[in-house]
């Protein structure tokens, strides 16, 4: 699966937003987003596509997002849970101390 997704004919490398850094998870909490709430909420979940999506290309505006298709919006949903996932076991794993 490729990490690239096109909005409104501009790429985004959804690849370069990981790790999310702390500066993140505070722009996160000022929009209201809580991440261990994620799955929960649709709202909260669109907002934090958004916000990932304007991470890596700030061209992207709010607008380009909304005109998202279901199917354009299933893959950068997707792309983006395989990414938290990938980053999730990468910060589990055991320390290499040699």
């Amino acid at each position: 699966m490729t990490n690239v997704v096109e909005i409104q004919g501009k790429q985004c490398d959804l690849e370069k937003a990981f790790p999310l850094l702390i500066g993140d998870f505070r722009a996160l909490m000022r929009k209201g987003i809580d991440v261990s709430e994620l799955g929960t909420d649709m709202l909260k979940n669109l907002d934090f596509l958004e916000y990932i999506v304007k991470k890596v290309n700030p061209e992207i505006t709010t607008q380009d997002f909304d005109k998202l298709t279901a199917e354009q919006f299933a893959k950068v949903s997707e792309v983006v849970k395989t990414l938290s996932v990938k980053m999730s076991e990468e910060q589990n794993a055991p320390l290499d101390n040699g």
